[in-house]
């Protein structure tokens, strides 16, 4: 390589090694993820059967206050993927306390297991029908 060419490729290089050392220290942020306080969530109220979306915090469970009418009664959408159906599961009720989402969800329509939270951005969860809500008290 000739001294011209050489000095040529080697100004571009410390060039583009500056320009990254910039970029590093002065435009990129941190680098240190932080994650969101809030999560959106599609949801159903059970007192007023409204659609609902809720933005709620990562620790909170549910019933959600529905921003509809006011009642927390709001509770998160679930999909099955063995039956294609939308559900909220059947709800356990503890006396002096709002009924609460149980563990180990089983869909209400099939009884299976094969369950995720319901995301309508979702290309594989497309819902067939919604499974018979649960009785509000």
């Amino acid at each position: 390589m000739q001294s011209g060419t050489k000095n040529a490729v080697m100004g571009v290089a410390v060039v583009a090694m500056l320009g990254f050392a910039g970029y590093r220290l002065f435009l990129r942020p941190s680098g240190k993820f932080v994650p969101p306080k809030t999560l959106t969530q599609k949801a159903v109220c059970l007192n007023c059967k409204q659609n609902v979306e809720i933005e709620r915090s990562f620790s909170a469970q549910a019933p959600y206050k529905c921003p509809a009418c006011d009642q927390v009664a709001a509770y998160p959408w679930f999909y099955c993927y063995d039956c294609a159906h939308r559900f909220v599961p059947k709800l356990v009720r503890i006396e002096g306390q709002p009924p609460r989402i149980p563990p180990g969800v089983r869909c209400p329509h099939c009884g299976c297991t094969n369950i995720a939270g319901y995301d309508p951005e979702n290309p594989q969860q497309s819902p067939v029908a919604d499974a018979k809500l649960p009785k509000w008290p």
